[in-house]
């Protein structure tokens, strides 16, 4: 009974903190806003407070999900992209107590609810086993593509301001003209560092993750094929982003600031389709790893059969591939493996009721 009722509380306090960080993150972009009317009726310092607020907010929700998680932490889409928002949010509040006369919220934290709200109605909230692959390189698969992501969307972000910011010095009109704008020069070259540290970080992504592969293959997991589409698109941006480096230290024309900002934008879109297959479920990045079949493997017979009793889990398959298994599969420490197989020959040979 104590437990039931810790656990409720548990879930209320999850909930009560999701919805104070969605809403001071929301009460600061409006803020944010108010900053590009002629008499603004708020502090200088407002949205940055409020950001504030939402940013630990997040983070203790971020802390008890990764305290709670019994597989590996913070591993499942919904908690990557509430990473990514709360890594942007990060970005914002780094930029905005810099340059606090400059509005950078208008834009960016649009994005961070953006990512919310993905992460909240389509992301996934399954977690990779604990022994999914070598957690340092999972880590660091997932922090470089989570990094590289945060900066495809400061280089959206500084090209979009670039654009607004050329059309306001052309023409006194548009809805953003009373928005303070950084400088053309301070956004070309945020701009231009942005994707930099996008393909390198990319590029760290697709290394280590040929490397979680390799690691797939020794333990007889399926690896995920390079035909998958999240390693096409992602090999497709990286190209992309690779290509518009070279082209510009080449072709000097193609420095030129108009012209790095449209690419920016066309990179972001490619990221967003790359996002959108990511979080739609259609690659294998979303399911759990399966094992390959044993050459060796006896041919299925309807003998006896598994319980949750015997192996602590509820297989809809024959003993022996139930065993293997929960051994290849699971990640189970070594007791636990021994654990299995000696309760696997109890069940075979009679001892204990299957």
């Amino acid at each position: 009974m104590l437990g039931e009722s810790w656990s409720s509380l548990a879930s209320w306090s999850r909930s009560a903190e999701f919805a104070c960080f969605v809403g001071s993150y929301g009460l600061a972009w409006g803020l944010e806003l108010c900053r590009g009317r002629p008499r603004p009726g708020v502090a200088l310092g407002g949205p940055l407070l409020w950001a504030t607020i939402a940013l630990a907010f997040q983070t203790v929700y971020l802390l008890h999900r990764a305290a709670d998680a019994a597989s590996l932490p913070l591993s499942s889409t919904q908690d990557w992209l509430l990473v990514g928002a709360w890594a942007l949010a990060g970005v914002y509040l780094y930029l905005g107590y810099h340059y606090p006369r400059v509005a950078f919220g208008w834009i960016l934290l649009p994005m961070v609810l953006l990512l919310i709200a993905a992460s909240w109605i389509f992301g996934d909230v399954r977690s990779l086993p604990r022994q999914w692959g070598p957690q340092i390189w999972a880590w660091i698969h997932a922090f470089s593509l989570l990094v590289a992501t945060v900066a495809v969307l400061v280089s959206f972000a500084s090209g979009l301001m670039y654009l607004l910011q050329v059309r306001r010095l052309r023409s006194k009109q548009g809805g953003f003209s009373r928005l303070p704008l950084p400088s053309l020069e301070w956004l070309h070259r945020t701009n231009s560092r942005a994707v930099a540290l996008a393909l390198l970080l990319l590029g760290v992504g697709i290394l280590s993750g040929f490397v979680l592969n390799l690691w797939n293959l020794r333990l007889q997991r399926e690896p995920v094929p390079l035909t998958d589409p999240l390693i096409v698109t992602t090999l497709g941006l990286f190209a992309w982003l690779g290509g518009c480096l070279v082209v510009g230290w080449i072709y000097r024309p193609a420095r030129e600031g108009r012209k790095v900002a449209v690419m920016t934008i066309l990179t972001a879109v490619f990221l967003l389709v790359v996002l959108v297959i990511f979080v739609g479920g259609g690659t294998q990045h979303s399911q759990f790893r399966q094992p390959l079949p044993k050459r060796t493997a006896q041919p299925e017979s309807p003998g006896v059969w598994a319980t949750r009793k015997d192996c602590g889990k509820d297989f809809d398959r024959p003993l022996f591939w139930s065993g293997w298994s929960a051994i290849l599969g699971e990640g189970h420490s070594l007791e636990g493996n021994v654990q299995i197989l000696f309760e696997i020959e109890e069940v075979a040979r009679g001892k204990i009721p299957g």
